[in-house]
């Protein structure tokens, strides 16, 4: 396939996304589900996080549908032990894989130091990320860092 026709497809997706939020958020509303929470997420986190080298940072995105059920993962990327390249070219081209048709997304990494305390530059790319699907009209429900037995919810440290 070649690069217009690719981006082509992301466009009539972004489209088609764009059109189906306008029209399902003033149909009904009450259609989408609660937002889960932090603690919800950070179990189903775990169970992935446990199959990848802990020793190195692990950038996952999860996938949820309009109920916010958890309907998938991807690991977008692995790293070093102290860095973890996202670019948000990637993770985005996944949110739109036509197999997910994604309502709703969750961003996570590990810290393998184990303090989830966010660095400058997991905020800035959270923010960056934000911008993007509230562009493409998907919600972007947290970013989790995942530490030693602990983590760090974006959202309820109302950062996002």
């Amino acid at each position: 396939m070649d690069g217009d026709s690719v981006l082509g497809n992301i466009f009539r997706q972004i489209l088609k996304r764009s059109f189906l939020s306008i029209i399902n958020s003033y149909l009904d509303p009450s259609k989408i589900g609660p937002a889960p929470s932090s603690k919800e997420l950070w179990s189903v986190l775990q169970s992935i996080f446990k199959d990848l080298d802990a020793e190195k940072e692990h950038f996952v995105l999860l996938v949820l549908d309009h109920k916010n059920t958890v309907i998938g993962f991807k690991v977008i990327s692995n790293g070093t032990p102290t860095n973890c390249p996202a670019d948000p070219r990637k993770i985005y081209g996944a949110v739109l894989a036509p197999e997910w048709e994604a309502e709703a997304i969750v961003f996570s990494h590990n810290h393998p130091a184990g303090n989830p305390k966010p660095s400058e530059d997991d905020e800035e790319l959270t923010r960056r990320l934000m911008a993007i699907g509230a562009l493409l009209g998907i919600k972007v429900w947290d970013h989790i860092i995942m530490g030693h037995e602990r983590f760090f919810s974006f959202a309820d440290n109302g950062l996002l």
